[in-house]
């Protein structure tokens, strides 16, 4: 009995050591975000360029802050055009983007907005540019119109087989358990109408199965519209694949390539 007492002690223990080294850890984020206050910037910018691996798991509040992160270390190591191109991105997401002075110094916050200028008067792009397109979570939309009828969400988030199945589905339930009604109310003034026993049992019979099927297709028929609903309000639509494009280059003759990544939030 001592000996079992001690394994589970062992084991509590081990435990315990596990979750708090795991919240000391952290996500690559927070790494990033604990470094840099610390003046690490090595380790800041190691676990920044880790988070933005992962850039589609983030909020675009923490993708900005990544690439402030990044684009003061970048012009604290002499790597001007990394830090211009860092502001840059950060910048495409939120254009008034403003430094805290108790991390940065002034100086960086003078090129920062040298690079304001430079983006407002369409002559800030480098030659490798990254910049996000933030796209708006589709899905509450998608739920209300998938909730007005089977399909409609779907179609909103570019689902266009999955609409076109829902919207057949759900449009021959609605069929089917009008028929069957119409049917089954008929049943039942025979029923009701019946003279014999023998009369009265075979109408009843006939419109005791037309009520079941009429039940079973109208249930259906609203577990299409309920799945409908919750697929539109639950799953993401398709995210777009980054696109490498081209865009003219401040004096207009030639063209840059840059590279648009568009987010889901």
């Amino acid at each position: 009995m001592q000996s079992f007492k001690k394994v589970i002690s062992t084991w509590a223990a081990l435990f315990v050591v596990t979750v708090a080294h795991a919240q000391e850890v952290g996500t690559p984020f927070e790494e990033m975000r604990t470094a840099f206050q610390q003046l690490n910037y090595i380790a800041a910018k190691s676990a920044g360029e880790r988070a933005l691996r992962d850039w589609r798991q983030l909020a675009p509040q923490n993708v900005i802050e990544i690439h402030q992160v990044l684009g003061i270390i970048a012009y604290s190591e002499g790597s001007f055009f990394e830090a211009k191109a860092q502001f840059e991105a950060a910048l495409s997401l939120e254009p008034n983007l403003r430094l805290d002075s108790l991390y940065v110094s002034p100086k960086i916050q003078q090129f920062l907005r040298e690079v304001k200028e430079n983006l407002a008067t369409n002559n800030g792009h480098n030659r490798e540019q990254m910049r996000y397109l933030v796209i708006p979570d589709p899905r509450p939309t998608a739920a209300l119109r998938s909730l007005l009828f089977p399909g409609l969400g779907q179609m909103q988030k570019q689902q266009h087989k999955k609409a076109r199945f829902m919207m057949i589905a759900a449009g021959a339930g609605l069929i089917a358990t009008g028929a069957l009604h119409l049917r089954r109310e008929a049943a039942r003034k025979n029923y009701l109408s019946a003279q014999t026993v023998s009369r009265a049992v075979s109408t009843y019979n006939r419109y005791n199965t037309l009520t079941r099927a009429r039940n079973g297709a109208s249930l259906l028929t609203a577990g299409i519209w309920l799945y409908s609903f919750f697929d539109a309000l639950t799953l993401m639509p398709n995210q777009p694949q980054p696109r490498v494009g081209f865009m003219p280059s401040a004096d207009g003759a030639s063209f840059l390539p840059a590279l648009s990544l568009q987010v889901s939030f």
